[in-house]
């Protein structure tokens, strides 16, 4: 286990969170903290060489065997994030990195939909594409579909970003919000607190001042009102089937809300180019 600064702001000084328990091990806790600055990320943290472990439950998503309810979301998901994609201007013979790849299955989705050039990075998981040249290719588009939060060295990780995306490209970041209703509802339980995969929980005020940081500028923001269903079901302990029913119910009240205000989103999705 090692001990950390804050991400954001360089501090070493913290309060306790929450204690949040690994919800594949139901014998260990990790402690969620708060910087002075309200950024909040898990610390201690298992290092890079202790996490691989925490990834190898089959119930781990990239893992998971074939689910009704979690395939239908997914793929409402594919679409809803392929739709993003195509509406940039000037994508028709796109090279797109998908960074934190997981199971490639959005990658295959795309391979199935466009003719663009396709990549993959994630250093857990083995993908069946090719990964790009970090020091000689470009790409147009870099993808990061919740995998930000996992990364233990953010500034590697732009380093990266920024020597192979175009200056005129785009980069996706989606990533779980700290400030989400149901967060606040579900507390502890709350499936996007996922420690110890989950390294940090950004706000729409902590991704602005990470992407300044390494000058990046944000272009737009959208909700992912997709994964609203998919959190409240999943923080759920209790029966699958009862779980399926309160989520139904809870469902409209989390989505009214997070209309009025999306501060409150499960998930938001940030668009950003180079400055």
């Amino acid at each position: 286990m090692e001990n950390i600064n804050c991400l954001i702001c360089g501090s070493d000084v913290n309060s306790l969170y929450k204690r949040v328990v690994n919800r594949f091990d139901k014998t260990e806790f990790f402690d969620i903290v708060k910087c002075e600055c309200d950024f909040v990320y898990l610390n201690p943290r298992p290092s890079v060489l202790e996490i691989d472990k925490y990834y190898e439950n089959e119930s781990y998503i990239p893992h998971r065997n074939s689910n009704g309810i979690y395939d239908f979301l997914q793929r409402i998901a594919f679409k809803w994030k392929y739709n993003k994609l195509i509406n940039i201007d000037n994508i028709e013979n796109c090279r797109l990195l998908d960074f934190g790849s997981g199971s490639d299955k959005f990658l295959s989705y795309l391979s199935n939909k466009t003719d663009w050039d396709l990549y993959s990075y994630d250093p857990i998981i083995n993908s069946k594409y090719p990964t790009i040249d970090f020091e000689n290719d470009k790409c147009d588009i870099i993808t990061m579909w919740h995998s930000l939060e996992h990364i233990h060295d953010i500034d590697n990780a732009f380093n990266m970003i920024n020597s192979v995306l175009n200056e005129n490209g785009f980069l996706f970041i989606a990533v779980p919000n700290v400030d989400a209703l149901e967060s606040n509802i579900f507390q502890s339980s709350w499936v996007a607190f996922d420690a110890p995969r989950h390294l940090y929980h950004f706000s729409e005020k902590d991704i602005n001042k990470l992407l300044s940081k390494y000058d990046f500028k944000i272009l737009k923001i959208h909700t992912l009102f997709q994964d609203t269903f998919f959190n409240v079901y999943s923080s759920f302990t209790i029966n699958k089937i009862s779980a399926f029913v309160i989520s139904l119910l809870l469902l409209p009240f989390l989505l009214f809300v997070i209309f009025l205000n999306n501060k409150y989103a499960s998930s938001k999705l940030y668009i950003c180019s180079k400055k």
